[in-house]
């Protein structure tokens, strides 16, 4: 998430009495007036703008449009509303937990229109991906006829991507608690529709076993995304050594293996 900033007075927000839609070189993003009621964040901010784009949700500043702080998709769990308030809930890497941020807002509506049209659009270009009718058929066969249920839902997931209604029967073939905990967590990533993964968790019996999946997700995704972080950071590096003319470090030799 991004560096704090020191407080402002407070800012004049007639520019975004409707939603505001700016499209750049980061692409299109939609940016919508609201009142945060996390501490972290009104510490910051007794005002903001929630932006809603295709990478995930950002909180700006109003006015300067500077941001504060940023929710990658990849690690929000879900999103909702009550009333006048919108909400998501994001997996923190640091504390390792799941945090619920709620904003105060006259544009809930606009808000759901614009992360269902993204969610939509991701979408649309996995649907294609997933397994038809006739393969996942013979699949749930192989499946149920196989001494090792978990190991083929492991092998299946390396190969096919599955709708969430897949995933829900396959999770439900298998035989225990722990198969179906590892086996929900790992379809996650393999499925076309991953907002749809609530799907998935009705295959589960207790309230527990679904929690522990969803902590395995998110720091599946926290994993990922710090390992994506480091091979950008790779490159850059190794772009800059070659800009500048400069060598990479020597590896150091490794010791002969014994004949």
């Amino acid at each position: 998430m991004g560096a704090g900033i020191s407080q402002q007075a407070a800012p004049n927000t007639a520019a975004y009495a409707a939603p505001v839609i700016r499209e750049d070189e980061e692409g299109t993003r939609t940016l919508f007036l609201a009142t945060p009621m996390h501490d972290q964040i009104r510490q910051k901010a007794p005002k903001v703008l929630l932006e809603v784009a295709e990478r995930g949700f950002r909180i700006l500043r109003p006015n300067t449009e500077e941001p504060l702080f940023e929710y990658p998709f990849p690690q929000v769990h879900s999103w909702g509303s009550v009333a006048d308030k919108f909400s998501f809930r994001f997996y923190e890497e640091k504390p390792k937990t799941v945090v619920l941020y709620t904003f105060e807002t006259i544009f809930v509506d606009h808000i759901l229109r614009a992360v269902h049209a993204i969610i939509d659009g991701i979408l649309k270009d996995r649907k294609n991906k997933s397994m038809n009718t006739e393969e996942f058929a013979q699949l749930l066969q192989r499946i149920t006829n196989s001494g090792d249920r978990l190991e083929q839902v492991k092998t299946a997931c390396s190969f096919n991507f599955f709708t969430s209604s897949q995933g829900n029967e396959l999770v439900s073939l298998l035989q225990n608690a722990f198969d179906k905990v590892e086996a929900a967590a790992l379809l996650h990533f393999s499925l076309v529709d991953q907002s749809h993964f609530y799907v998935v968790l009705k295959s589960l019996e207790s309230v527990e076993d679904r929690e522990n999946v969803l902590h395995r997700v998110s720091a599946e995704k926290a994993r990922r995304r710090l390992s994506e972080m480091k091979a950008q950071k790779d490159v850059s590096t190794s772009q800059k050594r070659n800009s500048t003319g400069q060598k990479s470090p020597a590896s150091p030799a490794s010791p002969a293996s014994p004949a």
